[in-house]
């Protein structure tokens, strides 16, 4: 989700319309959001506060983390 957030962020600082950010994630086959979770999310990045929109850079940044160290399984460890 957090990924989707950050396209669309790029498509709102290109100054693309949301509408265009819209059909934009539409064509994207990788996301496998529906209709009005993809209208949320643009939403949500165009029109959010600031808060709103932290809140899945924050699940990205703990997801990101969580993978550099290996996850939080302590018998995980790097592949050598």
């Amino acid at each position: 989700m957090a990924a989707a957030h950050q396209i669309v962020a790029g498509s709102r600082n290109a100054q693309l319309y949301p509408d265009q950010a819209l059909a934009q994630m539409k064509g994207d086959k990788s996301f496998k959001f529906s209709d009005s979770e993809l209208k949320a999310i643009v939403n949500n990045v165009y029109f959010g506060s600031a808060s709103q929109i932290a809140q899945p850079m924050t699940l990205y940044k703990a997801i990101y983390e969580a993978c550099l160290k290996g996850g939080t399984d302590t018998r995980w460890k790097p592949l050598k």
